[in-house]
């Protein structure tokens, strides 16, 4: 299956967080699957272990590609097959 993607870099403050928002807010009018994956944003899960309070080894993990978590988000969405 074919995943596209919409890869947003720049400096802090470009507006990337602002820009992924409101494509992910147009996506959702559209009822188009998705899912807006930010690396600062990964921090914020929770429950957070108790030895890591911070989620740094989560926000940080270098295993997976963001493509890879956004494709576990759709499955588990029940949005991508097994």
């Amino acid at each position: 299956m074919v995943v596209p993607v919409l890869l947003l870099t720049g400096p802090v403050g470009a507006g990337k967080s602002t820009v992924a928002l409101e494509a992910a807010r147009r996506l959702r009018e559209a009822s188009i699957p998705h899912a807006l994956v930010d690396l600062a944003w990964i921090g914020e899960s929770w429950p957070v272990p108790a030895d890591d309070p911070w989620n740094e080894r989560l926000a940080h993990r270098k295993d997976r590609s963001a493509v890879e978590v956004a494709e576990e988000v759709l499955r588990v969405a029940g949005w991508l097959g097994s």
